[in-house]
């Protein structure tokens, strides 16, 4: 049973009710212990629920607990039976990993990264915006296991910056939630041991996915395209959705049009360009005969050196189709599905506003 892979999500009235403000909510089952760096519930003990809630960017509250107590009585919540955080990144875009039964959900911003060993004045005044962890382990841990895991959980979190390139071991306020069912068990937590290796790879996969949006969203890893494949033809309504959804789009944000010209458009790019695809659907429709270049799309994703993110369909799941156009398209499409997600990092299924990821088989 999954336990951080689906959090509710909940607004709260942030700094006295001018603006309301997301926030994601685990209700952890009974008999669960948790370590935690939190301002509220921090330390070991027993815990029913833990609140991720996010906060402006011009953040000032000189008494953080009791605000993000304020939070939890707001929703409903046992002060004393949980633990709260806090945010300027957008919870809503929580990345989450799981390696064998053992879970993290991460939200990383990575704006004001500092070294753990920077001298005294070496670092800038704090801003909001921090890596938040909150990791489930499925087996009882012995209350040193609990601490090992910590230290395994950001062991990991720093090889994932690390590996990123960002100037830092994390930041000035980043805090971390472990939490296990109660009782007596294992005894080790660390990196090479049963739990600690599968929370470290967890850990680790989760925040380097954030980071890597993170520094997309700020423009740390180069330009954005947005690489367009639709072609609305004499289809008005489907001219004005497009119409608006670039509108929508940020203003540093660069569109390409690809049309049925996938693999040229990627190859165009400038190699730290990250590339965001949309979609791979109507890529497929676009091409006479529903004849892709699968290979050659592969291979183009594989030579770059920027990120790639491409959005497609899962047609598959739907009414199975009336015609036999239908048919083809849904069988193309899936067969594309496939082979990128051989050759993706990380693959994430969107459904009903939750995002999922997909464990390789």
């Amino acid at each position: 049973m999954s336990v951080l892979l689906q959090p509710d999500r909940a607004s709260h009235p942030d700094d006295g009710g001018r603006a309301s403000r997301p926030a994601l909510v685990w209700r952890l089952p009974e008999d669960t212990i948790a370590i935690a760096s939190a301002v509220l519930g921090g330390g070991v003990g027993p815990r029913d629920w833990i609140v991720n809630a996010q906060v402006g960017l011009d953040y000032h509250d000189d008494d953080p607990a009791a605000h993000v107590a304020a939070i939890a009585t707001g929703l409903g919540l046992d002060t004393g039976r949980g633990v709260g955080l806090l945010t300027a990144v957008p919870v809503l875009d929580v990345d989450l990993a799981a390696d064998a039964g053992v879970e993290c959900a991460a939200t990383v911003g990575v704006s004001t990264p500092t070294w753990a060993a920077a001298a005294d004045g070496a670092w800038s005044r704090w801003v909001p915006g921090t890596i938040n962890l909150v990791c489930w382990i499925p087996a009882p841990l012995g209350g040193a296991a609990l601490v090992n895991a910590v230290v395994s959980a950001t062991e990991a979190k720093t090889q994932a910056l690390g590996e990123a390139g960002v100037p830092g071991t994390g930041t000035a306020s980043d805090a971390i939630v472990v939490c296990c069912p109660a009782g007596a068990g294992e005894r080790y937590g660390g990196p090479r041991s049963r739990w600690g290796a599968r929370l470290a790879r967890a850990v680790h996969r989760a925040v380097a996915v954030a980071e890597r949006r993170a520094c997309a969203l700020a423009g740390g890893a180069g330009a954005v395209a947005y690489v367009a494949t639709a072609i609305p033809g004499n289809d008005a309504d489907f001219a004005e959705r497009i119409r608006a959804h670039q509108d929508r789009r940020p203003a540093h944000w660069v569109t390409v049009e690809a049309g049925d010209d996938l693999v040229g458009a990627l190859g165009s790019l400038d190699e730290n360009t990250v590339a965001l695809v949309d979609s791979l659907g109507t890529w497929v429709a676009a091409q006479p005969d529903l004849a892709i270049d699968v290979g050659g799309l592969v291979t183009v994703l594989r030579a770059r050196a920027g990120p790639s993110v491409l959005v497609s369909d899962e047609v598959g799941l739907g009414v199975h189709p009336s015609t036999e156009a239908g048919l083809r398209f849904r069988d193309a499409l899936g067969e594309l599905n496939v082979a990128i997600a051989e050759v993706a990092e990380d693959v994430l299924l969107v459904v009903a506003g939750r995002v999922l990821p997909v464990e390789r088989p």
